[in-house]
Order: structure tokens, then sequence, then C-alpha cells
């Protein structure tokens, strides 16, 4: 019997020489594209992580932060430093105006789409199948998750650097020149940066490499399993010293991730067995291929609820799940025979896909920004069909491309409409997901922001019900019902909070203002000390130092007030509360070095002038005075106390017809405080004879007071007038 020959393979891919449209003219064209594409999501807002991430993240402000965002200083670089340094230069140019973080993810996303037509060129040696995998790639509604929301710029940069590094992989392996080499290295150290997804890289590498000697074995060996042999041994004979750098890197970053700095806030596999947490990752990579096929329903979170836990791989669904990997994987093994690069772009989607399936526990169970990288395979799987299709049924293969092009690109036009702010974020989540508590959670925050208290508390007590063992909901129920006055509720969900999870910080200052609204200010004390050590927090010191001025504790109120500008210079409360402290401690030049410090930092401080304005009164330097008032109340006319002073600076200066000037104004601004109209009576009455005058005010003060000791002083000044 004669044995059967295998099926010939594409030879190896070799460099084009010319082309219809020079490289800079795709690349261009790709930027149009994704700009056409995204253009409608860049005055989308900030919402979830972008929050922490870029609007509260003081790292970000200053490029001087670059050394310690790397780490430089200490050996310990942050949490994927990539993504700070390209916020910082977002910072540099456009503030925190989200609209310049959008046109960034949107290029991100165009060179990605780039590089990837340079790499499926060169593997497929066809520039227009790879432009229409380039397109595909640009337009996948699945790419929204990572375009449309910026804290999703992570996936970019990582599947930016990781095209580019196998790139440069691939020409190194047609012209061993030790620069590109360096280039891969450089790559992959950037794509690390980005995200821990590239740790793959080596792996995807070796695929390469097999996949490269594979096809030069064609004419060798005679049977597939000889072939397959041959070319292993060609691999790791080849690519052993590639290899080296590359797996120290891995194996380095892979140690760094999981021993000395683990990012995942949880330990524990999913359903609490290895059982549970391995059933329920074969149904979500089941749920990922269909997403990436069909990408109709979309979701920005998979969180508690709404991606129900499978127990057990006798599930059906489970079992289902399991043969549908298992076909396709045999297909795609199969796939090496008759076409290697499907073999090579099948693999690489489950390859890059490891780092997310839970093999180490992550807090996010799964999401579909995980899918951006290995999008880029199914693109490589697709693109020797497209070849195929272009060579024999060219019109037809044009028109299915513009097709599936344009249904990816509505998809994705009306994907960004949901990422539009946090409102119509969390509300698409809850319409295909009502039983997900984070997303009741979130909407429920913005409805607090918007003062909407009632639907606010409904969505709270609806996330806390689905989840009643997660201390951060309870947290925040706890929090609305302490800013509805509900104390004794806010206390008891605080309560629980805290013993759901003793380190949580926020939830020990929240009930620390509880205590401080109950004025049990020992209690309130000791909470926010606790929370203060848990997690150095300017909002908590400062509520620590007001329970301490409570208590008499003045030297320790200044000290936690000092820790509050300390940890955030530009809070202005914590300024006022010490300059306060100081006056009243007889200390006026430290009061005034405090005020002046606010206002070179916040030079719209009106309070801060009015209380340099008020030291200066004190000392009799009325002119300092009266000028640091003047730009206070400038900035804020709303100040009955500075005009107070204000005026009585004028009288001090014998400009009598200056403090009337300053009392109509401040009637003028304050028209409903009863003691603006009193003072100003006065000063008519007594100062500048006008007793008709000083009647009129004294008759609208007393409408307006609301106390019975205002009112006394009123009548009193009343009959005093009348017996002139």
């Amino acid at each position: 019997m004669s044995r059967r020959k295998p099926r010939p393979t594409p030879p190896v891919p070799a460099r084009r020489t010319s082309s219809a449209l020079p490289l800079p003219i795709i690349f261009l064209l790709l930027v149009l594209f994704c700009f056409l594409l995204y253009g409608n999501s860049i005055h989308n807002q900030f919402v979830f992580d972008d929050i922490p991430l870029i609007v509260e993240n003081p790292l970000i402000t200053d490029v001087n932060h670059i050394p310690t965002v790397i780490g430089w200083q200490n050996g310990m670089p942050l949490y994927r430093p990539i993504r700070y340094i390209s916020y910082m230069l977002d910072y540099r140019l456009s503030g925190l105006n989200p609209a310049g973080y959008h046109i960034s993810n949107i290029l991100y996303h165009a060179l990605s789409a780039g590089i990837l037509f340079m790499l499926l060129a060169l593997l497929v040696n066809n520039r227009l199948a790879a432009f229409i995998g380039a397109l595909l790639f640009a337009a996948h509604p699945i790419a929204t998750d990572s375009v449309t929301y910026l804290s999703g710029r992570r996936d970019i940069l990582v599947a930016l650097f990781y095209l580019c590094a196998c790139y440069c992989f691939v020409r190194y392996r047609e012209q061993s020149q030790a620069w590109r080499l360096a280039l891969v290295v450089l790559f992959f150290i950037l794509a690390l940066g980005s995200k821990e997804m590239a740790v793959t890289l080596p792996a995807v590498c070796a695929l390469y490499d097999f996949m490269r000697c594979w096809i030069k074995r064609d004419a060798v060996a005679s049977t597939t399993a000889g072939r397959i042999k041959a070319a292993l041994g060609d691999m790791l004979a080849q690519g052993w010293k590639v290899y080296t750098p590359l797996i120290i890197l891995a194996l380095w970053f892979a140690y760094y991730k999981l021993v000395l700095h683990y990012p995942s806030l949880r330990s524990s596999f999913y359903g609490g067995s290895a059982a549970s947490n391995f059933a329920t990752v074969t149904r979500i990579v089941c749920h990922y291929i269909k997403q990436i096929l069909f990408p109709i329903v979309l979701h920005a979170d998979y969180s508690y609820n709404a991606f129900p836990l499978s127990q057990s791989f006798l599930e059906l669904r489970v079992m289902g799940c399991l043969a549908l990997i298992g076909i396709l994987l045999a297909l795609i093994l199969r796939a090496l025979v008759w076409q290697p690069y499907v073999f090579f772009g099948g693999l690489w989607f489950f390859i890059t896909l490891l780092p997310v399936c839970q093999i180490f526990p992550h807090h996010e169970l799964m999401a579909e920004h995980y899918l951006y990288l290995p999008l880029a395979g199914v693109i490589i799987l697709s693109t020797p069909f497209w070849k195929y299709l272009l060579a024999r049924h060219r019109r037809a293969a044009l028109m299915l491309a513009v097709v599936i092009v344009l249904l990816f690109s509505v998809r994705t036009v009306i994907r960004n409409r949901d990422w539009k702010d946090s409102m119509t974020l969390w509300t698409s989540v809850l319409k295909h997901a009502p039983q997900c508590a984070r997303a009741h959670d979130n909407l429920a925050t913005e409805y607090l922001n918007r003062k909407d208290y009632q639907t606010a508390l409904k969505h709270y007590q609806t996330a806390v019900s689905l989840r009643p063992e997660h201390a951060i909901f309870r947290n925040n129920l706890g929090r609305l019902y302490g800013v509805l006055g509900e104390l004794e509720k806010a206390q008891e969900e605080l309560t629980k909070a805290v013993q759901l999870n003793p380190s949580l910080a926020e939830a020990l200052n929240n009930l620390g203002i509880v205590y401080y609204q109950k004025q049990q200010y020992e209690k309130a004390a000791w909470l926010f000390a606790l929370s203060d050590k848990r997690r150095a927090d300017a909002r908590v010191s400062f509520n620590l130092a007001k329970a301490q001025l409570q208590l008499g504790y003045f030297e320790k109120a200044q000290a936690s007030l000092r820790k509050a500008i300390q940890l955030q210079p530009d809070y202005a409360d914590a300024y006022r509360e010490l300059g306060g402290l100081l006056r009243k401690q007889g200390n006026d030049d430290g009061a005034l070095y405090v005020f002046f410090t606010l206002l070179a930092r916040k030079p719209d401080a009106a309070d801060a002038h009015c209380n340099i304005g008020a030291i200066y009164y004190d000392r009799a330097q009325y002119e300092k005075a009266a000028a640091a008032l003047k730009q206070g109340l400038a900035l804020n006319p709303q100040l009955p106390q500075a005009y107070f002073i204000l005026a009585d600076c004028y009288v001090k200066l014998n400009n009598l017809p200056r403090a009337a000037e300053t009392y109509e104004r401040a009637c003028a601004h304050n028209g409903q405080n009863a003691e603006v109209f009193y003072r100003a009576a006065l000063l008519y009455g007594r100062s500048l004879q006008q007793q008709e005058k000083s009647l009129a005010y004294l008759e609208k003060a007393s409408r307006l007071a609301g106390d019975a000791v205002m009112k006394e002083k009123i009548a009193q000044a009343m009959q005093s007038l009348k017996g002139m």
C-alpha cells in the first residue's frame, strides 16, 4: 500500500517589494476609518475606572512622576506603568478633557490595525486580504470595550506592542539581524508594562517557528508525524538562543506578578472549587467565541450574577461547551496540514486567552476587553480564506467583506453611545443583565450624584439583596442612609459592612461620620483612626481632625490636618480648618502662612483672602485688611461676615461713604440675611445719622429675622432709634 502524501502547503512568505498603495497611505486610511467609527465617542465622559485612574490620579499630572511609575527609585514599577505614561501624555496635552484621551485611544487602535496589516501582509503575501483583515479588526464591535472605554487602553497598548514584537520576530526570521531581535525584546517589555496578557509572546513566537519549520519540511518528511517531529527539532535547534531572553523576561514577570506584587483582589477559585472555576471558564470561552462571531448583544460588566457560575463539568451546558472547544481545537490542529496560518491564528486565539482563563483567579471573572488581543488571532485565522476567495471569486469576496465591515461598523457606532456617561453605561448593562449587582450599585451612585436619592436607594437596596455578603454594597447603602438623615439605618448597614470586611477603610470612615453626626465623638475618632491606618486618605485625616477638635485634642487635630494637606496639597477645607485652628491658638503668623499657601495653590479661594483680611483687621492694618477682603468678595460676594469686617475697616479709616457702599453691596448679595440689614441700619443710624434709612433697614431685618435673639436686638435698636 502506498503511503498517502500530505496536502501541499504554502511556501514560506517572502517580503513584497511593490504594492498598489504605499504603507503610509494604508495607515492613513485605517486612521480615517477608525475616526469614522469612533468619532461619536470623542465627547463621551469619564466612566467607572476612568475616575480613579485618570480624574483622581495625581500621578498622571506630571511627567516627573515617570521614575516612580516605572519603579526606577525602588525597583517596584506600578501596575501597568505604560498605561500611566500614556495618560501623562494625554494630561499634558488636554488636561482632564476626556476628548483628548478618546482621540488617543482611537489613534492607538488605528496603529494596532496598521501593524496587524503589516503582519498579515507578511504572512499571507496578499496586501488586499491583509487590508480586509485590518478593516475587520478595526471595525469589530468587541473592540469598543477597549477603545471607547478609556481604561481599556491597557488592552490596546498590549496588543499594539505585542503585534510589533511579532512583526519584528517574523522579519528577524527572514533576516537574522541583531537589531530586529533587540526590537522584539523592547516591544515585549513595553507589552508586559501594558498588561499581563503579553506574557504569552514566547509561546506565540515558538508557534510561528514551528509552523515555519513545518512548511520547510514539506518536501522532506513523508508522514505527518515525521514532519511534526522534524519541525519540532528544527524549531528547538534554531530558536533556543532567541527564546532564552524572552522566556527569562516572561518568567521574571510571572514571578513579579504572582509572588511579589499579585494584582488580583481575589485569591480563591470561583464557585469555591477548581471544578466549578474551570467549568465556568469552559462556558466563558464559548461565550467569547460567540461574541466574536456574532457581536450583537455586548456587555460592559459580567460580574456578580451577570454570568452565573457552573458547579460541575457534568452540567449539560458545560459538556456541550467542552465538546465545541474540542471540535474547534481538532479542526485547528488539523489545519496545520492544509493551511498552517489557520493553525497559527487559531492557536494564537487560545494561547493569548490563557492568562484571563482564571488559572490564577482574578477579580474580573470575564470581560469583552480581554478579547482585543485574541481577536488578532481570529483575524490571522480568517485571512487565508480571504486570500482564497479573492483569487477565485474576487467580486463576491469584496462584496462579502464590505457587508461584514458595514455590519460591524454600524454595531460599533451604536455601541459607542452606551459609553456616553455612567448613566447610559449602567442602564445598558441592566437592560441585558438585570441581575448584575455591580451595575445596580454603580447606577445608584450615579443617581446619588444627581441627587435623585429615592432612585439611588432602590438600586442600592437591589444590589444588597443580590449580594448581601458584599461589604462595598452595604457601605454604599449605609452612606446613602446617612445622606438621607436616617442615621440608625446607616449605622446598621455600615456596621455590617465592617463586619464583612474589617479592612474596608471607606466603611470605617463612613461609620465614623455617622457617629460624628450623632455627636459620639470618641467613637467617631476611633473609627477615623482605624480607617486612616487601613488606607492613607486626605478626607479621613480631615474627618479625624474634626472629631479631635470636638474632643479638645488641638495638637492632634493640627497634626491630622497637616497630614491631610500632605496627602492632598490642594485640599482647601484642610487649609481653612488648620488656619482657623492656628488663629484660635493665637498663632496668627502660622495662620497667615497657611492661607497664603492655599492661595498659591488655589488663587480663587475667596475665604482664604477674607481670612487674611480678618487677621490684618485684628492687627489694625486696615488698608491691607480692606485690600484682602475686597479680593475675597470679588470672588464670592455672598460672604456676609467679610462685608462686616470690610465695612468696619472703612469706619476705622474714617471713610463712611465706602462703609455704606459696602453694606449696600452686602444687602444686594445677601438679601435674605437679617444680620446684614441690621448692621447696615446701625451704620446709617449711628454714624451717618440717616434715621429713615436706618429704620427701613431695621424693619426689613425684623421681617427676615428667624431667631428670638436677633429679633430682640432689632427691637432694641428700633426703640433707640425712635427715641433719638
